[in-house]
């Protein structure tokens, strides 16, 4: 066996491909599936401009690029986001990106 091949290869760095810096936070949040009309309560897990990271206790079924509305409050001002479902991690969480309509207002009010 040649000394190389008894080196460890290193895992390989997970690539992260989104624009925005994504944040932690941890609050109450409804998701809303526009087809076929159901709310779910869960917890908001992280945030971006681009989108968020929610998690439920229900079980769900939803597909990559469903259309939803997720409503949560950030330090007390109420927010209601359209997007469409990005990944699916489990049952019960998942990852949506927000509209660009709703992107382009969230970063116009900062201004």
């Amino acid at each position: 066996m040649a000394p190389e091949d008894d080196a460890i290869t290193p895992p390989a760095r997970k690539i992260d491909r989104r624009k925005e810096s994504r944040h932690t936070v941890d609050g109450t949040a409804t998701l809303y599936l526009l087809d076929p009309g159901i709310r779910l309560r869960g917890r908001i897990l992280d945030l971006s401009l681009n989108g968020c990271q929610f998690r439920t206790e229900d079980c769900f079924p939803l597909g990559i690029r469903s259309r939803v509305e997720i409503e949560f409050q950030l330090d007390g001002l109420p927010f209601r986001l359209a997007g469409v479902t990005q990944s699916i991690h489990s049952g019960t969480r998942s990852a949506f990106i927000f509209s660009t309509s709703a992107s382009a207002n969230a970063s116009n009010s900062s201004n």
